[in-house]
């Protein structure tokens, strides 16, 4: 897959659809929520700020970098440390 290319994220569950956002040089985990019939939104986490690092490496980790905006693969470990304000 190429970096920054992430076609597959699935609206199954908080867990499956959680992302890295990598925009303006920064990296935030975030993840995709039902807006209603046929919608979604982003929702960032409360925490991204604190979850950076670790996403810039997990990105770069991927071939990506915090220069290659786009959506990358967030590991399991980091994505269940984001907290959700919803």
């Amino acid at each position: 897959m190429e970096p920054g290319i992430l076609d597959d994220i699935v609206l199954t569950s908080p867990q499956d659809s959680v992302f890295i956002y990598v925009f303006s040089r920064r990296a935030q985990v975030a993840r995709y929520r039902e807006a209603g019939p046929g919608a979604v939104t982003v929702d960032v986490a409360s925490n991204w700020e604190e979850l950076e690092d670790e996403a810039v490496e997990v990105v770069e980790a991927q071939g990506g970098a915090l220069t290659m905006t786009g959506y990358y693969r967030c590991d399991a470990n980091l994505a269940g440390r984001a907290i959700w304000e919803s």
